[in-house]
């Protein structure tokens, strides 16, 4: 065998295993590009939808999303309707009478409970707004070291009121003055791991730090394409001429 037969066959056992990797690295790129763009469009829209995609005016609240629908105290005839746009008082056909200003989204409002006197809303935050039935002008009541509430429960004075967070529930007896912690929680693994995904972990601008990335990764992902399709024209055209 000569020198060159051994150099040869010396550099096709060295880079064919390289050459395999490379193809296996560009067709799993491929397969998993439809995915990661996918992940990443759909992430952004989530994350925005709300603010994005607003109902027209002709539109029906029920088009928006409904969250909840609350009976107007003694009267049956009447509703308090949260949507992921808005809080409307309507008519028990939905049609809407008034639409409700408050100093928040909507979409952050995760509770509504409606008294004889009073409206009450919770925010995610752990801010509760109060108001009465005509005028609705809020008042806020903080509610310390909860977040991400869920439920909000009163009594029929309102003295009593109990809120639901991710770390525990917490309750006041004098009308929002001072709380109490019924008990605490920790946070699971699920919690932390959707917090991460959502980019809600630290402050609602990771949220855009987010987007951000999955545009980057969407680039990424188109400018390899292009690459990898030039590459491949490129490879073909040689061997072509080879024949």
């Amino acid at each position: 065998m000569s020198q060159k037969t051994k150099k040869t066959l010396r550099q096709k056992i060295i880079y064919y295993p390289q050459s395999i990797y490379r193809q296996w690295h560009a067709i799993a790129g491929l397969v998993a590009s439809v995915f990661l763009v996918s992940l990443s469009i759909t992430g952004i829209y989530l994350n925005h939808q709300s603010d994005w995609f607003k109902p027209t005016s002709k539109s029906s609240i029920t088009s928006e999303g409904i969250k909840e629908v609350v009976l107007k105290p003694g009267d049956n005839h009447h509703l308090y309707v949260l949507t992921e746009h808005s809080l409307y008082e309507t008519t028990s056909q939905f049609k809407v009478i008034k639409k409700i200003k408050t100093r928040y989204p909507s979409r952050h409002i995760a509770d509504i409970e409606v008294t004889p006197t009073k409206i009450w809303l919770a925010l995610e935050n752990g801010l509760l707004l109060v108001s009465q039935h005509k005028n609705y002008k809020w008042d806020r009541i903080a509610v310390p070291d909860l977040n991400q509430v869920k439920k909000l429960s009163l009594s029929k004075n309102n003295h009593h009121i109990i809120v639901e967070g991710k770390k525990g529930i917490k309750i006041s007896h004098s009308g929002g003055e001072s709380w109490l912690p019924l008990y605490e929680t920790t946070s699971t693994l699920t919690q932390v791991m959707r917090s991460i995904h959502s980019g809600w972990i630290a402050a609602p601008w990771l949220v855009y730090a987010h987007d951000l990335s999955a545009l980057i990764l969407i680039f990424l992902v188109v400018t390899g394409l292009i690459i990898f399709y030039r590459k491949f024209k490129v490879k073909t055209k040689k061997e072509y001429k080879k024949l």
